[in-house]
């Protein structure tokens, strides 16, 4: 496999003009994410390489970045923390080893975990000092469309591609033939949360013509934001049974 290039150069091969989308000739890519200090909503935009829909929690970032940028912890109460989110929380905390430190499931013994991240997926990273820069790199997921299995309640997830994308975006979503749930206010709704230092609140609006996402306390308009590359989101699904969201590939 061809070594990773730099940002200005995947651009150019991959014919991208989104600045945060990088790739290379043979679809593998970097992203550089920006931790500010507590809780951090990131997802995993990229397959493992060698095209695997999962990667390791301790194959997330690189090892000697996670050594000089997170703090290391015998326990989870003195470390940065990682949380996955399917029906409840599993906790990780970043563990100090003798030799190297490692991302260790809570209540495990202290040892390396093996668990993965789904492609789509968000996580918490929860950063106890100071703010920091990782890089996590993988290989672009090339299929058409990729389904998200909304489950009745909160699923945490992000874009299953390495593109900035419009919640309101027609050609990417399928969000009424997936049946979403449409209302006239955000109590009857359908519900996305983002979370950059703060939550952002829209919710699926009914309209008179056709639906759309629309930022609660904005009248009831269209939203023009997007679920942005590196970002998680909150799905709320108010439904009582699961609804499977496709995201179409727009490159």
């Amino acid at each position: 496999m061809k070594k990773l290039m730099t940002i200005m150069a995947a651009c150019v091969v991959a014919g991208l003009v989104s600045a945060q989308t990088v790739t290379s000739a043979n679809i593998v890519g970097y992203k550089q994410v920006t931790l500010q200090t507590g809780f951090n909503m990131i997802s995993l935009n990229w397959n493992a390489l060698g095209g695997v829909q999962d990667i390791a929690i301790n194959s997330l970032f690189d090892p000697t970045e996670l050594a000089s940028n997170l703090t290391a912890g015998a326990t989870f109460g003195s470390a940065d923390m990682i949380y996955t989110y399917v029906g409840g929380y599993t906790p990780y905390f970043y563990k100090a080893g003798s030799g190297s430190n490692f991302w260790s499931k809570v209540g495990s013994g202290g040892v390396p975990t093996t668990d993965s991240i789904p492609l789509g997926s968000g996580f918490w990273l929860n950063k106890r000092v100071g703010t920091a820069t990782l890089t996590f790199a993988g290989e672009v997921n090339v299929s058409n469309s990729f389904g998200f299995v909304m489950e009745p309640g909160f699923n945490m997830v992000g874009a299953a591609y390495p593109v900035d994308v419009a919640l309101n975006d027609s050609t990417t979503w399928n969000w009424d033939s997936a049946g979403v749930q449409s209302g006239a206010t955000f109590g009857s709704a359908d519900m996305i949360y983002t979370y950059i230092g703060g939550y952002t609140p829209y919710f699926y609006k009914a309209g008179s013509g056709s639906n759309f996402w629309s930022k609660v306390g904005s009248g009831g308009v269209p939203t023009t934001d997007k679920i942005t590359l590196g970002n998680g989101v909150w799905y709320f699904r108010r439904g009582a049974s699961p609804i499977v969201i496709n995201q179409a590939k727009t490159f």
